[in-house]
Parts: C-alpha cells; structure tokens; sequence
C-alpha cells in the first residue's frame, strides 16, 4: 500500500486504477511466495493495512534498531554534507505511526513541510519534463551498494547496538534518552 500512497501522494501524476491493480497482483504474489497473508482485492488489504498499522505497530528493540540501520543505510548513499537533511527525509517519508512504533523522533513541523513540499514541487516539475529516453528505475550510480557488505544473518546481532544519532531518539519511556 505504501508504494501506492507514496506514488498518487508524490509522483508526477496519480497511477491508474489499472496500474494500482498491476501492483496489488504483483504484490499478491510475492505474498503468496512468503506464504503470507493474501487479499481478494486491493481495497481489503488496504482496510487491513490501515487496522494492522493502528493496532498491531508497537515499540520494540529490534524494530528500533532495524529503522535506524535501514535509514543510516539510505543516508550512506548520498554525500556526507548532506546527512542531516537525508536524514529527516527519510524520518519525515516514514510517517508518524512508523516513527511511533520504532521510537524515532519526528522531524520538526516546518521541516516536514518543507520536505513534503519539495516532493510536491518535484511532482510539479516532472509533470512537464520530456519523458526519459531511457528507463531510470535502474540504478546505475556507483554508491548505492552496502558499504562492507551486506549479511542478512548480523541484522539479529542486538547486542551491539549501531550508533544511533540523537536526533532519531525519542520516547523516555521506553529506555531512550531524550533527544
């Protein structure tokens, strides 16, 4: 569902109802690969998503340190410069019940805005580029790949937490400091 709230919220023009449907078939099947749950249709699972997201997102160690190695895996791929503001990209992209389950700090409100607002603007300009002569879903850029490696099996090593960045700290509550 995220796929589809990201594209009609922030894409160039909203997708088709053909091409939401292409995506839900597409994801069925990975569902059904996963052996996971599986959805007639594509407004059931969205009903599903929304009540899963309300009462099922909940505070965990594990789900914490997953968010922040994932979100310092996508800050690693731009430039150190500008670490700061990848950051709170990806913070805000995340959403307020995301960033609740995994104890990360909400970007401030002018922040947010102003990042939703250059994803609208993005929107805006693309709508009247040219089309791409070539296919840019490939990425060819030398730095997106897992600086060291990348071993599924060392996500599960908890007992030495990554470095967590102040900013991304939030609720006390849960044995996190305070940002």
């Amino acid at each position: 569902m995220e796929n589809i709230k990201l594209i009609d919220g922030y894409g160039w023009r909203k997708l088709t109802p053909e091409e939401k449907q292409a995506l839900f078939a597409f994801y069925g099947q990975v569902a059904k690969m996963m052996n996971a749950e599986y959805f007639d249709t594509i407004e059931e699972l969205a009903r599903y998503y929304d009540e899963f997201e309300l009462t099922e997102f909940r505070f965990s160690v594990e789900g914490h340190y997953l968010a922040v190695k994932n979100i310092n895996l996508f800050v690693s791929w731009y430039p150190a410069r500008l670490a700061p503001l990848v950051r709170r990209f990806a913070l805000t992209m995340l959403g307020p019940r995301v960033r609740a389950a995994c104890a990360l700090r909400t970007p401030p409100a002018v922040v947010q805005r102003f990042i939703l607002g250059l994803m609208l603007l993005r929107a805006q300009v693309l709508r009247y580029l040219p089309a791409p002569d070539e296919p840019i879903s490939e990425p060819k850029k030398s730095h997106l790949f897992y600086r060291g490696g990348f071993q599924v099996g060392r996500l599960r090593e908890f007992e030495k937490p990554a470095p967590v960045p102040d900013e991304m700290l939030k609720h006390p509550e849960h044995g996190h400091r305070a940002a």
